[in-house]
Order: structure tokens, then sequence, then C-alpha cells
């Protein structure tokens, strides 16, 4: 019997028939289990239409139409516990579904769990059409006197609120396009950059940015200033590492000055504006003279962010005094990182047994046969382009050639030479620096502990499990323990890409799947939508 067959049958009411037709043929598809869900639905048989969506989430865990189904049913059945199971499930997959939300913040009132259904209400109000939004207001006011004055801050009641970037940003700087999405004003300060980041700033421009020439700052933030919220600079120091210097010079020192100067400027007509300075993993605290210089300025700042904990505390013993309130500033939040909406995690039956390789090398034993390595030879953009254009065709041609690859292949740095540890290197102040064997400079120690390579990155937009160090890298350390990457010990000199199943392999892309937050750009967009939020309340 054909598809559409068995379609027909559905929508003349027939539903014994579709059922034993799957009773004798075997379920191959989404829609065939869901067909067979919601004929057991229409016949009353609730466990056996669960059963049947549960089954099909098994083989393809990422479909959304058999998530929702088996939500709606156990939600109708007021199976709330393992509802919220599948609720959270969903939000993994689709963190903007306001549908799911309001679900949540339903299930959450019946149980009297206010302060929780308050929350999932409010994140329904956010993320709702405006048309529907109203409905929800009035829904929720029923419940919370409260709720309608709450609501006016969320983003379909709110003034439009403004952001300032400071520099081009580095890498995934087009992810800045979620809070234009979101129905915010995103304002870019063009300053001096390397040559490799310039490009950004039409990126930006091409995904709505306003570009702000250096030479008007001035005049913007006297016309402007009173009407920011949030300034913004992210990307690398080198402070007294020659790693870039020769070619990047100063833009990093002249960035940060940048961003401090307009601050100050911004807080002349906006006392209330939040101050954010991120630094991503190519940043090194090394020399004494900058790191007084960050000293003498670093207290406009609300937060300071860092990819990793170790670049944190790095930053924390080099640059503040012992003991220093400033430390409270200091947060784990990973910026340049692609949207979640750029992930294109899929599944095969069959993945190639390579491990790709992209970029240049920064290491000087790699545990992996050439046999096993691909070398990718196209240039494509991914973290960065000409313009938003090229990056979208890069994202699909990486996919497409590249989709199918089960590993990629991590930086190991000095991983099998290494001496002391992170914390001994720290302690000991040891600046010791290691030689690149794909450049002609050299390296701080203490870079592969601190470090979140773009590439790795890629890799698990992609879903390609990293070939990475098992350190005391923290990033490593993340996605090893959530099965998102293999972990090479120093006593495991190989790597065998043939001792993953299929089954293995599907299994980990589905972790990396359902925790993209660890590696997306909507964490710290969130993080700045309350910022902002609790300072209005």
């Amino acid at each position: 019997m054909e598809n559409s067959e068995i379609n027909e049958l559905f929508k003349q009411g027939r539903y014994k028939e579709v059922i034993d037709y799957f009773s004798e043929s075997s379920v191959r598809t989404p829609d065939e289990y869901n067909l067979l869900a919601l004929s057991y639905y229409s016949l009353g048989l609730f466990k056996e239409a669960r059963n049947a969506l549960k089954n099909g989430l098994s083989i393809f865990p990422d479909d959304k139409d058999i998530l929702f189904n088996l939500i709606e049913i156990l939600y109708e059945q007021a199976e709330y516990e393992e509802a919220e199971k599948y609720l959270a499930m969903a939000l993994k997959i689709e963190p903007e579904n306001y549908v799911y939300y309001d679900i949540l913040a339903t299930i959450l009132l019946r149980q009297e769990r206010n302060e929780e259904a308050l929350s999932a209400a409010t994140n329904a109000l956010k993320f709702a059409p405006v048309d529907v939004s109203r409905q929800l207001v009035e829904k929720y006011s029923n419940v919370w006197d409260e709720f309608k004055s709450k609501s006016k801050c969320s983003s379909n009641f709110r003034r439009a609120r403004n952001i300032l970037l400071v520099g081009s940003a580095y890498n995934y700087a087009y992810s800045f396009r979620k809070f234009i999405e979101k129905g915010w004003n995103l304002y870019v300060l063009k300053t001096p950059t390397w040559v490799s980041f310039q490009t950004n700033y039409r990126i930006l421009e091409d995904v709505g940015a306003k570009i702000i020439a250096q030479e008007d700052m001035e005049d913007f933030l006297n016309d402007f200033g009173s009407e920011l919220d949030v300034i913004v600079r992210t990307g690398y120091f080198y402070g007294g590492n020659d790693l870039y210097r020769m070619t990047c010079g100063l833009t990093d020192v002249d960035q940060i000055d940048t961003f401090f100067k307009v601050v100050k400027l911004s807080r002349m007509k906006n006392p209330e504006v939040k101050a954010v300075l991120a630094f991503d993993g190519d940043s090194f605290f090394s020399d004494d003279r900058w790191n007084d210089w960050f000293r003498k300025r670093i207290d406009v700042c609300d937060y300071i962010l860092f990819d990793t904990n170790n670049l944190a505390n790095y930053f924390i013993t080099r640059v503040f005094d012992k003991g220093s309130s400033q430390s409270s500033k200091v947060k784990v939040m990973r910026v340049e990182m692609p949207c979640s909406s750029d992930v294109m995690v899929h599944f095969y039956d069959t993945y190639v047994r390579k491990v790709l390789t992209m970029g240049r090398l920064v290491n000087n034993y790699i545990p992996i046969s050439s046999l096993f390595i691909e070398k990718m030879k196209e240039r494509i953009s991914i973290g960065r382009g000409k313009n938003y254009d090229e990056v979208r065709d890069g994202l699909r041609k990486f996919g497409e050639l590249y989709g199918s690859r089960a590993f990629g292949l991590g930086y190991f740095y000095d991983f099998y030479e290494r001496t002391m540890s992170f914390s001994q290197l720290l302690e000991n102040r040891v600046e010791d620096k290691a030689t690149s064997n794909a450049l002609n400079n050299t390296f701080p120690l203490v870079y592969g502990y601190t470090n979140v390579p773009g590439k790795v990155i890629t890799y698990l937009q992609f879903g390609l499990i990293p070939i990475i160090p098992d350190d005391e890298n923290d990033f490593h350390r993340e996605l090893i323990n959530n099965g998102m990457a293999i972990g090479m010990d120093r006593r495991n000199l190989f790597f065998n890409p043939y001792s993953y199943s299929d089954k293995v392999i599907s299994e980990m892309r589905r972790n990396i799947a359902m925790n993209r937050d660890i590696f997306t750009f909507d964490l710290f967009y969130d993080f700045v939508e309350n910022l902002v939020e609790r300072r209005e309340e």
C-alpha cells in the first residue's frame, strides 16, 4: 500500500485499517509513526498511541512532529511528569517555541509551582507572535495580577532596545543578528581591526547592523548615548605575546581602549547602561605592563566574560589584586559562537570513518595515523567571510561535503610533552612558550589549557565528533563529560575510528544536538536580554 493510500484511510477515519496495515508492515518513517499513533489516539487507545510515538522517537530523536504529538497526548492525559521530560527535550531542539513554554507553564501552574510557571509563561510571551502574545497576556492575567505589568517588559510590549558592539567581533560576528531578529537595534562602532576581520563589518551591515565610523563616535553618543542599553566588546587580547602581534599590531588594544572610553562617555548620558567585555581563547595576560593597564580601567565593566574557567582564572591571577571585589564581575560565557539556528547536526545510517582536519595545526604530535586523516581542500567560509551570503553558502557547502564525516581533529598543542599542570603554571607564574609547527612563532604554555578552538566549534556545529586532549582544559572536559567528544589521554598514542559503531556515533551526535547551549551564541543573547530585563524591573 502506498503512503497516499494510508493517508487517505486516515482522512476517512478508517483508523483500525491503518493500525491493521502497520501490524503487518514495518513502520519506516516519522510520518508513519505519527499516522499509527494518531490512529490509536482517535480510537481512544492512548497508551498504544504513546508507545508508538516513543518508538518513533527512539529512531528519529529530532523529529519535531513526533515529539510534539507525544507531548500533546501526555499533557491531555495529565501525565505531567513525563510531559515535562519531553518538553525539556523539545526545548533543546526548538528553544524559541512558545507553544512548549505555554504547555509547560500550564502544567507547572496545575502543580502549584507558581514561580516556575511564571518564568515559563514569560518565555512563552517573549517568543510568541504579537497577535498570540496578547492572548497569552489575557490568559495568564487571570492567574497573576502582576503578569500584565511584567509582560510590558517583554519583547512584544517594550520599546526597542539598543546594543552597541565596539569593534568587528572576530568569529561568528553574524550571530549578533539574533539581537536584530528579536527586535533590538544593533549599532557597531567601526574601529581598526586585523585584516582578516575587516570583512566582519560588511557581514554585520548585511544582517542589519548600523555601522558608526570612529570619527562619528562622539556625535553618536551625544545624540544617542542615553538610549543605549548595553555596550559590548568581544575578541582576543595578545598582551605581550607575539603570536600575531607582528601582523595585527595593537588593534586589540585600540578596541578595548575605545570600549572603556565609550562606556565612560555613555554613562554621562545614561548611568544605567551595562558594559560587557568578553575575551575569547586567543587572549594572554603574561605582560605586567598591560595587566596594570587593565587594572586601572576595568572598574567600568559590569561583566567580564571568558570562554573557559581556566582563562578566567588566568586573568584573575594576573590582573586583579588578591581578594579584589572585581572578580565578582567574571563569568564563563562564550560569545563568538554560532546561533543555535545555524547548528546543522544530521544523522546517517553509515558514517565516513575519517578524521577531518581544517585550518592550521598547532601541535607537536597528533595521535592519529595519516591513513585516517582527511584534509579539507576547499576554502569554505563558516565563522567569517566576505559577506553574509558567502557565509550561508559556506554552511550549506560544508554540510553537503563533510556532514557525513564521523570525526574532526582538534588541537593537541603541547599535550604529549607537558610537564606542568595548569595550576602549577599559574602558581609559579611560568610564561614559557612552546613552538608551533605551523607558524614561525610561539604560543604560551597556558594556551592549550585556556583556548576554545574555532575548528572544534565548526565540528560540533555539523555533528562531527571532535578528537581532543583529555586534559585540564575545562571546555574539553565539558565536551567529554557530556559525551560530545572523544578525549585522548597521554597513554593513548593512536586513535582508531573503526572502534566506534554507527550507533555510537549517532548517539554522540545526539548528545551534541541536545547540548548545543555549550557552543552556541544563544546563551549570551539570553544573558544580555535578562540583564536588561532585571534593570528595567
